[in-house]
């Protein structure tokens, strides 16, 4: 339902494997500073399948598709997360024929191997009844118990298709999941916000120096009128934040964040202090990523990210809109603040991915890093940082997409940096074809917020979508490891 909900809700604003498995390289760089490149070798893992591929879920379960939603045997939006204690252990949720379900799946040899999870309760083929589930988030205690925030409720009306710039509705509650053993079973949800509202675009941090204490964080959009049978407990057009301090058993009242029109992250720095970044502006057309942080006197006041991604929602030259939103913070160690962007300029046919780097918490900011600047668009950019200060970057471009030809060719890419301006790219999977993924809600999409996260020493893990002809259905996840030296 990061197509549900933040497909219809933030679209509206924004509209009014394994080539290189097991292979070292070393990529030409160019130094941004114009210094001699610090040259990086990177080993690519092999792309090992994220679960079977084919969807345990039957019929449906009841419920009536609107005839773009439950495209069976199809897997989205992986949100990631590593065990801080064993970068062995590994969970990915993610949304299964969306917005049927959302599944989980687990691993604890480094991805070699994984399991499948239906968590109860967030689907209506495991406890519960509405016809919508997603917008999901995953993050790991430093007591490696689990946190997996989503959204449930109805898209209505039901069986009706979407009809982008026509009116919909969401009636969807907040609810939290938790996990003691790494994802091998689950807890029953815990309603955080009730339904009433139109919520999504969920977001959970833990503190990373505190077992027991997480956050989640979620936006209001606003509905036509207020769903029949239903009352409103929150105002439209804010973000919201609540907390637990028992390990998800409850959860604080919902307080303001801010005026926005959609979460993309939320962090904790190891002194307590939140940060939470967001899209806000009355003008769609102007919206930009802003953020806020939140110490003992509460929240300060928005500041404008110095990226701005323009892809959210983009036309492809293969006249295609492709829906797809970047994961745009990252902390990395000593409390430096890592921002990566993607953007796309139709009039030049280029796409670009850059990176900028604050050591104050925002309050200045380096010059941007350009990771990667190619023909086509790219998209879908993600960040992650390691404990020895090195960034890894995912997106996808389409560099070797062919005009005219009907498919949207297309490949996950990664690149690794010790300095932060010096960029050393890869490959992550053979070429797929956008073109044949799923089209939830009529716009082509793999996922939202794919995340990037340390997996031990040397090494960084991420999980993506990818369409035919690598995947079983319209989409597939795939997990790369990619190590790195100097």
């Amino acid at each position: 339902m990061r197509i549900a909900v933040i497909g219809a809700g933030l679209v509206a604003g924004v509209l009014l494997a394994g080539c290189d498995a097991g292979r070292e390289q070393t990529a030409d760089v160019v130094a941004q500073s114009g210094e001699a490149p610090e040259t990086v070798q990177l080993t690519v893992g092999p792309a090992v399948r994220i679960g079977t591929g084919t969807s345990p879920l039957d019929g449906d379960c009841g419920k009536l598709s609107d005839g773009y939603t439950y495209p069976d045997d199809t897997e989205t939006d992986p949100r990631l997360a590593i065990s801080p204690t064993d970068p062995a252990r590994i969970a990915v949720a993610f949304m299964r024929d969306p917005v049927l379900a959302i599944s989980a799946a687990t691993s604890e040899d480094g991805g070699a191997t994984w399991q499948e999870a239906e968590p109860p309760g967030l689907s209506p083929c495991t406890g519960t009844s509405y016809n919508s589930y997603g917008d999901q988030d995953l993050a790991a205690g430093i007591d490696d118990r689990l946190y997996l925030v989503a959204v449930q409720g109805d898209f209505t009306p039901e069986g009706q298709p979407l009809v982008l710039g026509e009116e919909y509705w969401m009636n969807s509650a907040v609810t939290v999941s938790t996990s003691a053993d790494f994802g091998r079973t689950w807890s029953q949800p815990v309603i955080v916000s009730p339904l009433g509202e139109y919520q999504h675009t969920t977001l959970v941090a833990t503190d990373p120096a505190r077992p027991g204490i997480a956050h989640v964080a979620w936006h209001v959009h606003r509905n036509p009128s207020q769903p029949e049978g239903t009352e409103s407990h929150l105002d439209d057009g804010a973000v919201y934040m609540a907390s637990t301090l028992d390990g998800g058993a409850s959860w604080s009242e919902p307080e303001t964040v801010m005026a926005a029109r959609g979460g993309l992250d939320l962090l904790q720095f190891d002194d307590g202090e939140l940060l939470a970044v967001t899209l806000a502006g009355e003008d769609p057309a102007t919206a930009a990523m802003v953020f806020s942080r939140r110490s003992e006197d509460g929240w300060g006041e928005p500041s404008p990210l110095p990226l701005q991604s323009n892809t959210s929602a983009f036309m492809h030259p293969e006249n295609e809109m492709v829906l797809a939103i970047d994961m745009p913070v990252s902390l990395g160690p000593d409390g430096a603040l890592h921002q990566v962007a993607s953007s796309y300029d139709p009039a030049t046919n280029r796409g670009n991915v850059s990176v900028v780097t604050s050591r104050d918490r925002g309050a200045s900011w380096s010059v941007p890093a350009t990771v990667a600047d190619v023909e086509g668009p790219a998209w879908n950019a993600a960040i992650g940082a390691a404990p020895d200060g090195a960034l890894g970057v995912f997106w996808y471009d389409a560099r070797d997409d062919v005009a005219g030809d009907g498919a949207i060719t297309t490949r996950a890419r990664f690149a690794v940096s010790l300095d932060g301006e010096s960029w050393t790219e890869t490959a992550l999977s053979e070429p797929f074809d956008l073109a044949q993924g799923p089209r939830p809600h009529v716009l082509l999409y793999l996922g939202n917020y794919f995340e990037v996260q340390p997996a031990g020493p040397g090494a960084f893990g991420v999980a993506f979508a990818v369409a035919p002809p690598l995947s079983v259905g319209a989409a597939d996840l795939h997990y790369v490891n990619v190590a790195y030296r100097p």
